[in-house]
């Protein structure tokens, strides 16, 4: 593996879902295009409803021109592709039909499936317009940019240009039609698109990084926190090295937590007191468990491994 690649490698794995596609974007002209693809390929079926950032996405898989194009015909777009999804790609026809289950408001997507089904299930899957749409269509196959069958949905990546566009009619399941909630999928959108970190605000993320450091405080000491910030800021200089613009943002909770380990290095006093707070009722609280134990015999899993390793 080259530097670049584990370097990049130990990026990616830190940013949060929403977020990935703008990271991808972010590299695709700036790094090697066997790395670029061998990302791409790794993290695009963990990436969730990348309509939010089409126009990035469309940028970055538009092979007709400039830097984009060299990258869409380099070899490594196929070799890096899994060793399955190389062979299924092989064996698919010149031209063939593809389908794209989506809503009113994304039907200019980059993500088809040779899978009728497939496709009903995703127009059902998240549409909080309620419009529920199957999309028909050919094309070529030069011109997609991958075909991926690991987790059972036959992907096509392709550009909507590529797209020769045959019907649109509205899905209709009636298995899954019996399972569409409207809370559950305005809940479950709201987590993977990162709007619920936007919804809740700035604060209320910081306080629940304040108390994931409480933890850690209280068992370890104040110590912990300055190996985070020196951890975190390798990390992200990461894309420095490359001349990558990055947003920190896109870290989500790990950063949470960098900017409140800042703050208490900074002796905040708010960020103090809160992390004294905290820490004295755990302190508590273990304390109380730790008399607890004593009183009724009871010893932790830790020590009853020991004491059964003795025997």
């Amino acid at each position: 593996m080259n530097k670049q690649r584990e370097d990049l490698d130990n990026l990616f794995i830190h940013i949060d879902k929403p977020y990935r596609v703008l990271a991808l974007h972010a590299i695709h002209t700036e790094v090697e295009a066997s790395n670029f693809w061998h990302l791409f390929h790794y993290w695009w079926n963990s990436v969730e409803n990348p309509s939010d950032h089409l126009d990035k996405v469309l940028e970055m898989l538009d092979h007709t021109t400039g830097l984009q194009q060299d990258l869409h015909f380099d070899p490594s777009r196929l070799n890096e592709m899994d060793e399955e999804d190389l062979e299924a790609y092989n064996k698919l026809p010149e031209m063939f039909t593809v389908y794209r289950g989506c809503h009113g408001f994304n039907e200019d997507g980059v993500s088809w499936t040779t899978d009728k089904e497939v496709a009903k299930k995703f127009a059902l899957r998240m549409a909080i317009d309620g419009k529920r749409v199957l999309m028909e269509g050919t094309v070529h196959k030069n011109d997609i940019v991958a075909y991926y069958i690991g987790r059972g949905e036959k992907e096509i990546v392709v550009h909507p240009r590529h797209v020769i566009h045959m019907g649109r009619s509205r899905a209709e399941h009636l298995e899954f039609e019996s399972l569409v909630d409207e809370h559950e999928t305005n809940a479950y959108i709201a987590v993977q698109t990162g709007r619920f970190r936007e919804h809740i605000g700035e604060e209320a993320n910081l306080n629940i990084a304040m108390c994931h450091w409480a933890w850690s405080v209280e068992q370890k000491g104040y110590e912990v926190l300055d190996d985070y910030l020196v951890w975190f800021s390798n990390m992200s200089g990461i894309a420095d090295k490359y001349n990558i613009t990055f947003n920190n943002e896109w870290f989500t909770g790990i950063y949470d937590r960098y900017k409140v380990a800042k703050l208490i290095k900074n002796k905040d006093k708010d960020a103090c007191e809160n992390m004294a707070r905290l820490v004295n009722d755990l302190t508590k609280v273990r304390k109380a468990q730790e008399k607890m134990r004593e009183e009724n015999n009871v010893v932790s899993i830790e020590e009853g491994m020991k004491n059964a390793e003795k025997k």
